[in-house]
């Protein structure tokens, strides 16, 4: 069985506050669960990078697409 996806589009949303806003949304999300986030923001791929790694979460991917990045990030 997969772990549930939480679709989270902070597009439109300015540093730092996408990254506050995810940070609410990891916290609120079971273990094993899996945070899908959809932001147009420059700088997010150093910065969420940076997020799961000090919040001591996994990313599962990123890609980039048309100016939008796309992360997949496992609540551990």
């Amino acid at each position: 069985m997969s772990a549930p996806i939480r679709e989270f589009d902070v597009s439109g949303v300015a540093a730092p506050f996408y990254v506050l806003r995810a940070k609410q949304v990891l916290d609120q999300m079971a273990v094993g669960q899996i945070l899908a986030l959809t932001t147009d923001a420059p700088h997010a791929p150093r910065e969420i990078r940076s997020l799961v790694e000090h919040l001591g979460h996994q990313l599962v991917s990123g890609e980039a697409t048309g100016g939008s990045h796309r992360f997949m990030i496992r609540r551990l």
